[in-house]
């Protein structure tokens, strides 16, 4: 079997029909999504684009792998799902689609093959010597620069662009077994009318991607693996785009998996992870891997051998501020925030999260502080200002010390 999975960064669960959106923005996303197993609540793990995507390599939580904030070099000797399937054969190529998921990054670590963003990646990678010397405000700078042109605007690709390197390569590697990852891009901090253009474009992508695997008549022979790395917000709780705070909009994916072979259609209510897509992916090529991981396979779950009842951690690290959430597997959600006072949701009742019970349900309200509190310390997410230690650390996610 081959297997392609799928990353769509800042894409959110009602850009897509199967999700209940009503824009018609995904078509050839729909049309597969429809034929697969569909997880209605999936979590990430955070809410930027590096840590999220190293969970889904890895199956492990950003304190586990160490990469906690966009820019941040990956050094672990922890396995990644590129590494597991080039040991057993199989051709492996990833596809990045923006600067921070470049092989000057350690994003291709693993893939026999991979195609970064553009040429500019190295400097983009160069210019994070200078930039994290400001600190949070690094991004500000680093907008204002690409705004008035003095910085050049290839900070990411669109979809349409990555095909020109996935298309060829699917053409002529299609007869060996393989492990793809394609990473494609929607309208990532855009305004709305921004982001509905983009994930049109990113459908038609999509769109040519299964043309092309029913034209070499694989696409019974390949699993494909559908979800995004985080969400984005439209002023939902008053700010737009993500790395901000830890909303559903911002945390909650879409998430499928066609395999034609062996899955009907079929939907779950249960809550995952993305840090279960690693063991998962494994578990349904039959590829064994006896290691630790914060995840566990939903194989069981999918077949029905086994209930799912997981709560899910998630975390913002100072990208732009610090928070940490509990989300439980029986529908509440405490956010520990350093900001502002804390918040506590009903999600069944309150899916919107508008009504914070943080002072009128204090029992509740004290277990899931307990429980996210000692999480946050265990993986040594603490408040702290912009001091030399926190520069310090900074220096050596980014791998200059």
């Amino acid at each position: 079997m081959n297997v392609i999975l799928i990353t769509l960064d800042a894409m959110r669960t009602d850009s897509l029909s199967i999700y209940g959106g009503t824009k018609k923005l995904t078509p050839n996303i729909d049309k597969i999504a429809g034929q697969s197993v569909v997880f209605d609540q999936c979590i990430t793990v955070a809410n930027s684009t590096g840590p999220g995507h190293m969970s889904i390599f890895t199956g492990q939580y950003p304190c586990t792998h160490g990469i906690r904030e966009n820019g941040w070099k990956w050094k672990k000797k922890i396995p990644t799902i590129a590494e597991i399937f080039s040991q057993n054969n199989y051709s492996t190529v990833g596809m990045s689609s923006i600067e921070f998921l470049s092989t000057y990054y350690g994003s291709s670590t693993g893939f026999k093959e991979f195609f970064n963003n553009n040429k500019w990646d190295k400097y983009f990678y160069w210019a994070n010597k200078f930039q994290f010397k400001i600190g949070r405000y690094r991004f500000r700078l680093i907008s204002w620069l690409r705004r008035n042109k003095i910085f050049p605007m290839t900070h990411s690709r669109r979809a349409n662009d990555t095909n020109k390197d996935v298309l060829p390569w699917i053409r002529k590697n299609h007869k060996k077994p393989f492990f793809m990852w394609i990473q494609y891009m929607t309208g990532h901090l855009a305004t709305v009318e921004k982001y509905e253009e983009k994930t049109r474009v990113l459908d038609r992508a999509y769109g040519e991607l299964i043309d092309l695997i029913k034209e070499l008549n694989i696409l019974d022979e390949t699993i494909i693996v559908h979800m995004a790395d985080h969400g984005e917000a439209f002023f939902e709780h008053g700010f737009r785009g993500h790395s901000w705070y830890l909303y559903d909009e911002e945390i909650k994916i879409p998430f499928f998996i066609y395999y034609s072979k062996k899955f009907k259609a079929r939907r779950f209510s249960e809550q995952v992870r993305t840090i279960d897509i690693f063991s998962t992916i494994l578990d349904l090529v039959g590829i064994k891997f006896i290691e630790k991981t914060d995840g566990k396979s939903l194989l069981p779950l999918i077949e029905g051998k086994e209930k799912f009842r997981e709560d899910a951690f998630s975390e913002c690290y100072p990208v732009h501020r610090i928070s940490n959430c509990i989300r439980t597997f029986d529908g509440w959600k405490y956010i520990l925030n350093t900001d502002k006072e804390n918040e506590l949701f009903e999600l069944n009742s309150d899916p919107m999260e508008k009504n914070n019970l943080f002072n009128s349900k204090k029992e509740k309200s004290a277990d899931l502080h307990e429980r996210v509190e000692k999480w946050a310390k265990e993986g040594k997410i603490i408040e702290r200002q912009e001091t030399e230690e926190y520069t310090q650390e900074v220096l050596k996610g980014f791998g200059y010390l």
